[in-house]
C-alpha cells in the first residue's frame, strides 16, 4: 500500500488531496472525487487523528483555491478565447460549455456553489465569473464555500464506506495492481471513453461542414443561407458580433409553423467554440426535424474572424432578428412533427 501508517498518513495524504484537487480545479481529466474519499477511507482505517483531517482538508482547499484563481484571473484577463480554449483541451461534448454558460447567465456566480458536482462543468466556472465582472473576493467566497461542501461530502464517503474501499483496494492488490497503477487505468479508462465519445459522435452526425470562405462565397454570390447564430446568450454579450445576416437564437415558445415554413431553405449554424460539435448536433437534430440542408460552420465564428469576413455588431434587444426555435426544445421535442 502506498500509505502503511498513521505518520505516512500525516504527510502523503495532504499531499494526494491536494495535487488531485488543484489538478482538477485546472481541467486535468482525472478521478480527483474518488482520490478524496480514498483519503478520507484512510483516516478511518489508519486511525488519522482530528488534526491530520484538519491538514488533509485545508490541503485540499489550498488545492481548490489555486486552480479557482488561476482560470479567474485567466477568463479576466483573456476574455471568451479562454472557453475555446477549454472546447479544445475538454474531452466532454461541446454543449457542456453552452450549458455552464446558460446557467452562469441565470444564477450567476452563486452557480460556483454546485459547479463541483457536475463532471465536466465545474472547470468552467471561474473564467466565466472572471469574464462577467465579478469580483474576486465574491467568486472565492462562492466557489470555495463549494469547495469546501464537495471536499468535506468526499472525505465523509470515505470515512462511512472505509471497509468497501479497503476491500476493493485489497482485491485489485490480488491482480498485482498498486494503487499507483489504479490511478493510472482510471485515469486513461476515463479519458479514453470521452475520446470515444466524441468520435463516435462525430462519425455518426457525418454532417458535411461548410468553410468561412465557402459560406462568405455564397453571401457574396447573393445566395446566402439562413445563418442561425447558436451561441449561449452569454456568449453573444461577451463577444456582441455576428455574421452579418444571421439570426439569434431566444428563449420563445417554439412555433412549429415557422419550422415548416423554413424546413427546405438551407441552413448554416455556428457556434463560438473551435470543435463546433455544439453546431453539429443541433444541425443533426433539425435534420431529424425534416431540414433538407443545415450545415455547421467549420471552426465558427473565431474561424469566420479570421477569415478576415466582416462581423456585426448585435443590434439592441427588441430590434435584432431572432428565430423561433429554442435550441432546449429541438434538443428535447420529438423527431417528428405533427402534420397539418
Amino acid at each position: 500500500m502506498l500509505i502503511s501508517s498513521a505518520t505516512d498518513l500525516t504527510t502523503t495524504g495532504p499531499l494526494i488531496a491536494f495535487v488531485s484537487v488543484l489538478a482538477g480545479s485546472l481541467g486535468v481529466p482525472i478521478p480527483n472525487f474518488a482520490a478524496i474519499i480514498f483519503v478520507g477511507s484512510l483516516l478511518a482505517t489508519r486511525h488519522g487523528s482530528v488534526e491530520t483531517g484538519a491538514v488533509v482538508f485545508a490541503a485540499a482547499m489550498a488545492g481548490a483555491v489555486l486552480g479557482d484563481v488561476a482560470w479567474f484571473f485567466a477568463g479576466r484577463r483573456y476574455g471568451t478565447r479562454v472557453l475555446s480554449l477549454i472546447c479544445r483541451l475538454s474531452l466532454s461534448r461541446d454543449s457542456c460549455v453552452r450549458r455552464m454558460t446558460d446557467a452562469f447567465r441565470r444564477r450567476g456566480v452563486r452557480v460556483s456553489l454546485f459547479a463541483r458536482f457536475l463532471p465536466g462543468l465545474s472547470v468552467l466556472s471561474a473564467p466565466l465569473a472572471g469574464i462577467s465582472g465579478v469580483s474576486l473576493a465574491r467568486f472565492v467566497i462562492y466557489a470555495e464555500t463549494g469547495a469546501a461542501i464537495w471536499i468535506g461530502a468526499g472525505l465523509a464517503l470515505g470515512l462511512a464506506f472505509a471497509e468497501q474501499v479497503g476491500a476493493m483496494l485489497l482485491t485489485i492488490g490480488h491482480f498485482g495492481v498498486g494503487l499507483g497503477g489504479l490511478a493510472v487505468a482510471m485515469i486513461l479508462a476515463y479519458a479514453g471513453f470521452s475520446w470515444f465519445r466524441r468520435q463516435r459522435l462525430l462519425h455518426r452526425l457525418r454532417i458535411a461542414r461548410i468553410s468561412p470562405d465557402e459560406l462568405a462565397a455564397l453571401m457574396a454570390a447573393g445566395s446566402a443561407p439562413v445563418i442561425i447564430d447558436a451561441r449561449s446568450a452569454f456568449e453573444q454579450d461577451a463577444n456582441p458580433f455576428i455574421i452579418p445576416g444571421a439570426l439569434l437564437f431566444q428563449y420563445r415558445p417554439f412555433n412549429q409553423d415557422a419550422l415548416r415554413a423554413s424546413r427546405l431553405q438551407p441552413v448554416v449554424i455556428y457556434c463560438s467554440c473551435p470543435n463546433e460539435i455544439s453546431a453539429a448536433v443541433l444541425a443533426q437534430r433539425m435534420r431529424e426535424l425534416g431540414f433538407a440542408d443545415v450545415r455547421p460552420l467549420l471552426g465558427g465564428i473565431d474561424a469566420w474572424r479570421e477569415a478576415g469576413h466582416p462581423v456585426l455588431p448585435i443590434a439592441p434587444p427588441g430590434q435584432a432578428t431572432a428565430i423561433d426555435l429554442a435550441i432546449f426544445d429541438l434538443m428535447q421535442m420529438p423527431t417528428t412533427l405533427p402534420s397539418s
